[in-house]
């Protein structure tokens, strides 16, 4: 096989220090670039050359992307996820005490790499200031991190824009360079190599799912080890009982699974076997997502995305995200309640009223599987996973809004006060949250 490696000259040298001190089973071409409009220039001279091109970062990816709309050639880029960016985020508080996270700038933190899941565990004061106008470019990025400064917003910025050092240095912004480490760019290459073996030979396969275990706040080197052996085990046995044609890989802090097949209802099949099994061992907590596209890049944003849904309701469960926005679990149950997650109606009304994103999501999503659901505080503790108390909340500002009505139903008299039971007001529920995607 034969990979075209892609990136401004400085990324690149990073790059092939790892190709170098390893065998991955391919001859590699180098292309460098100062422009990005070069990149197309490159990917004419590889149409017809090399198996697939592999871009050091989201910039040049994006852009070939967006510049053809049916690639020729697979192309794949070294991608950040969750446990990358909060070693990041924690070597710089560790490092620099004094200077708090909500004053840092970091642009690579943007709404298309849904932030890399950090709004789902930093409180919303101590979160660091954010890229949202979802642009990668390095122009864009650094008028960013100038404005914050000139004005006083930022101590720190933290860039992964390598090939931009020098136009960082001359605005005046103090700066941290994110360089990936030899293990990122060895696991991106090999992930890499894998899809677009698949690509090559299978070009429907479009399910990925991620498992990743849960540790304690403090866990050793050997529990961990001991963990992430004992969960490729369990995986791999489950496969072997299956017999399914999966690919198993292991990145860094989590495995990944690849479906070679594309029956999608076969596969939340297995998938919920998996979750179950896993259960089972009561080795390890976990959890797992499940992203399904008609693209394996599509599909491994989405695995992510299920994740973090996953992590936000609890552990040892799963979930399945869907191009749509739609995103369906607890993949363990066997009734699942599928939402959407990309409502911006459902978003606004959230943060207008102090609840939970997710938690109205879902409570819309209850809805539109059944208009006739009778709902209380019991009911709503078992579908989003917390307290009846937290529900009670809930439940206050749904009524101060008139999307939902008290209604009386017989139950059997027994101790204690009675549940207060409501319904939705259809009419009201499909006004305020008529669908609106971004």
């Amino acid at each position: 096989m034969e990979i075209a490696i892609v990136g401004p000259k400085l990324s690149i040298s990073y790059i092939e220090d790892v190709i170098e001190e390893n065998d991955f089973g391919c001859k590699f071409y180098v292309y460098t670039y100062e422009k990005l409009d070069e990149i197309l220039e490159i990917y004419e001279k590889c149409k017809g050359k090399v198996d697939g091109m592999f871009f050091s970062g989201e910039l040049g990816f994006i852009y070939i992307n967006q510049k053809i709309e049916d690639l020729a050639i697979p192309c794949k880029f070294i991608a950040y996820d969750t446990n990358h960016v909060f070693a990041v985020i924690l070597d710089f508080i560790l490092e620099y005490p004094h200077i708090p996270l909500n004053r840092v700038y970091i642009d690579f933190l943007v709404p298309l790499n849904n932030y890399y899941g950090i709004k789902e565990f930093i409180k919303e004061k101590h979160l660091p200031i954010c890229n949202e106008s979802n642009s990668l470019s390095h122009e864009d990025m650094l008028n960013l991190g100038k404005f914050l400064w000139e004005n006083d917003k930022i101590d720190m910025m933290l860039t992964r824009s390598i090939s931009n050092i020098n136009n960082i240095k001359e605005s005046g912004v103090p700066f941290i360079p994110i360089l990936p480490t030899e293990k990122m760019i060895s696991d991106a290459i090999k992930t890499a190599l894998m899809e677009i073996r698949v690509t090559k030979t299978k070009t429907d396969s479009s399910i990925i799912c991620l498992v990743e275990p849960v540790y304690e706040s403090e866990v050793n080197i050997n529990q961990r080890e001991y963990t992430e052996v004992t969960m490729y085990k369990a995986l791999v046995d489950i496969k072997k009982e299956l017999n399914i044609n999966i690919n198993i890989s292991q990145l860094t802090g989590r495995f990944e699974l690849l479906y070679y097949d594309n029956e999608e209802e076969l596969n939340l099949k297995n998938t919920k076997y998996i979750i179950d099994n896993l259960k089972r061992l009561d080795e390890f907590d976990f959890n797992l997502g499940v992203g399904i596209s008609s693209s394996l890049d599509e599909s491994r944003y989405l695995a992510e995305t299920a994740l973090n849904e996953a992590i936000a309701y609890g552990v040892n469960d799963g979930f399945a995200a869907y191009e749509n926005g739609d995103v369906s679990g607890p993949l363990s149950q066997g009734s699942l309640l599928t939402y959407n997650i990309i409502n911006t109606r459902v978003e606004k009304f959230a943060k207008d009223n102090s609840v939970n994103v997710t938690n109205m999501a879902r409570i819309v999503g209850i809805y539109h599987q059944n208009k006739d659901e009778i709902i209380n505080s019991s009911k709503l503790s078992e579908w989003l996973n917390i307290t009846p108390r937290s529900c009670n909340r809930i439940i206050q500002q749904l009524l101060k809004h008139q999307l939902i009505e008290e209604i009386s139903i017989e139950e059997n008299k027994g101790k204690g006060r009675p549940a207060l039971n409501y319904k939705f007001i259809q009419a009201n529920m499909d006004s305020v949250f008529a669908s609106s995607r971004i």
